[in-house]
């Protein structure tokens, strides 16, 4: 059975650097087969039936999880229906932030990190499975601090929590995979930090970044 997947839409920008749409492009280049649907939440369009969804992805925003909008309470009330549905989801940047608070952990604003980023893991799983270089695109201010009680941490570094289980179906990164280096030099408004590579490394790069969404795809929706 091919996956049906939900891509909930909570990036303020329209245009073709929209990460939803930069998330749906790369799932279908991993498999053409795969049903993939966009909910612009930041729109105030939620989906009508989560139901028939093998896997949910929540996207970065250039809000954050403490902004007065009218969309982010009715999307910890999505995020916490997803997780009564044992629905595999997993948040990136803001995404992760989300979740985090809504299952009650706490997001602080701290030093703002930009750029490839080296982290640790702190423990194994199956989501950094056959990733060898742990080097990703970050672009925030905001973090998780403190993790619930029940969560487990993946992955940190000198600043903050990278990588998040709060379940067995639930997953959140920091860091953003779906970011390919043109994408991010595209987001970076200094000069100075513009990422440069050679051709080689920007195919390893890519290779390794996809492999979070392919490892992620393997988790099965509990029937």
């Amino acid at each position: 059975m091919s996956n049906n997947i939900l891509i909930l839409d909570c990036d303020l920008e329209k245009g073709c650097d929209n990460t939803a749409k930069v998330i749906r492009t790369l799932l279908l280049n991993i498999n053409k087969k795969q049903n993939v649907a966009i909910s612009r939440i930041c729109a105030d369009r939620f989906p009508d039936s989560i139901a028939n969804y093998t896997h949910i992805i929540i996207t970065g925003s250039d809000a954050n999880v403490y902004d007065d909008r009218p969309w982010i309470n009715p999307l910890e009330k999505l995020i916490k229906k997803i997780i009564r549905q044992k629905i595999p989801l997993l948040g990136i940047c803001f995404g992760h932030q989300i979740i985090t608070k809504t299952i009650g952990g706490t997001i602080v604003c701290g030093k703002k990190e930009v750029g490839i980023c080296k982290i640790t893991k702190t423990k194994n799983n199956f989501l950094f499975k056959n990733i060898k270089n742990l080097k990703f695109y970050e672009y925030h201010q905001w973090y998780a601090q403190q993790k619930t009680k029940s969560s487990i941490i993946l992955a940190k570094n000198k600043l903050c929590i990278q990588a998040l289980k709060f379940n067995k179906y639930t997953y959140g990164v920091q860091f953003h995979p779906e970011v390919d280096i043109p994408l991010a030099n595209r987001f970076t408004d200094e000069p100075a930090k513009t990422i440069a590579m050679r051709p080689s490394e920007t195919i390893k790069y890519d290779q390794e970044r996809k492999k979070i969404f392919i490892n992620f795809l393997m988790l099965q929706k509990k029937r």
